[in-house]
């Protein structure tokens, strides 16, 4: 999705280099460092930052699809477990553990996806990438 945002400031994949950070922190100190050009970030990490900070960065494109969300997907060899992972998932915030997994994520909970629903995010993926 950045990468789709920032074509309209000719920025791509063939004229860019990448550098990945594990934080959104990391992320912000690469930008104030001169050691990146641009940076992209989830809305809300963006907005968690001081306005001290968001006054030194300046902001290219910002979207607000709220019809994307993330993901996880299996692949053919587990297509037979399915039901048991995603009953795994939609459960971990039921426990101390899964919770505090999916808060480093900065999720609150997994959510079963139909096969429609997913088809749906895939044609607009799709559909944004053109």
């Amino acid at each position: 999705m950045g990468m789709m945002l920032l074509e309209a400031v000719d920025l791509s994949v063939d004229n860019s280099r990448f550098l990945e950070c594990d934080s959104y922190v990391l992320v912000t100190k690469q930008l104030l460092q001169g050691k990146a050009d641009v940076g992209v970030f989830l809305a809300s990490a963006y907005d968690d930052l001081t306005t001290i900070t968001k006054n030194k960065l300046k902001t290219l494109a910002r979207s607000e699809i709220s019809d994307i969300h993330h993901t996880l997907l299996l692949g053919p060899k587990l297509h037979a477990k399915r039901q048991e992972w995603q009953a795994l998932m939609v459960s971990m915030n039921e426990d101390a553990v899964g919770l505090n997994i999916l808060q480093s994520l900065g999720f609150e909970a997994w959510s079963p996806v139909s096969d429609e629903d997913m088809e749906f995010m895939i044609d607009l993926m799709n559909t944004l990438a053109i």
